[in-house]
């Protein structure tokens, strides 16, 4: 997944996707979804799960039958992602180069920097839904980046600071959903879609931030990311013996 730079400004990104979180280019919405959700947003690392921008439920039918007979779910699931990162160098003195050719002391790693996202769910009791097609990205900014020293306001623009920003990435997602399927196999999770009520409740959370790689002590970066959801259940299967 690559960052387009400068496609559109943070404040335009935030016009686009706040209040009600409105997805408008190119959105197609499933005329009868299964269930859905838009504007689930993941932030930096650590997130408030009692945030409502940080969790979305949805309610599934569960299987009516017996569930020593329940063998597979298998659900179909599209997604969008649109997102917003910005970078500020708070060194006084040395500027970033993530092309230089240079190695983070600490762990061997180059310089340079990503934005790791992704997707997840839990069922009622609290555990992690295996959902091995949820997306996860790590977003790339581009090629080369210079981030002079600091230029005295933490705005992530000017000489030492930069955002970047995509609220559709045509090169990832050449049509605005990328559809996936997970099916589900294991008795342990399979076990939460027979509740007696009738009713599957996933509560969905996501998580963004930054990964940096620098030479630290010759500069400090100053990080802020955002993603942005837009998920769809198109079908739920219950497959049995």
């Amino acid at each position: 997944m690559s960052l387009a730079r400068g496609t559109l400004s943070a404040a335009a990104l935030a016009l686009t996707l706040g209040g009600d979180w409105g997805f408008s280019q190119g959105r197609s919405p499933s005329s009868t979804p299964v269930a859905s959700f838009y504007g689930l947003e993941g932030n930096d690392w650590p997130f408030d799960t009692s945030e409502a921008r940080d969790m979305r439920r949805i309610d599934l039918a569960s299987f009516g039958g017996d569930p020593a007979t329940l063998r597979k779910v298998r659900i179909v699931h599209r997604h969008h992602v649109s997102y917003a990162a910005r970078v500020e160098n708070l060194h006084p003195r040395f500027r970033f180069v993530t092309a230089a050719p240079g190695i983070n002391p600490l762990n061997g790693q180059p310089w340079g920097f990503d934005f790791p996202a992704w997707l997840f769910a839990k069922d009622e009791a609290g555990w992690l839904m295996m959902f091995t097609e949820l997306p996860f990205y790590a977003v790339q900014p581009p090629a080369s980046v210079v981030l002079e020293g600091y230029d005295g306001g933490l705005d992530f623009a000017g000489p030492s600071g930069e955002t970047f920003s995509s609220a559709w990435d045509t090169a990832l997602q050449p049509t605005y959903w990328a559809t996936r399927t997970t099916e589900l196999t294991h008795p342990t999770y399979l076990a939460p879609f027979c509740d007696p009520d009738g009713v599957v409740t996933l509560e969905w959370h996501s998580i963004a931030y930054a990964r940096i790689e620098g030479p630290w002590g010759d500069a400090t970066l100053r990080e802020d990311f955002s993603i942005f959801w837009d998920f769809e259940i198109l079908s739920v299967e219950y497959v049995t013996q």
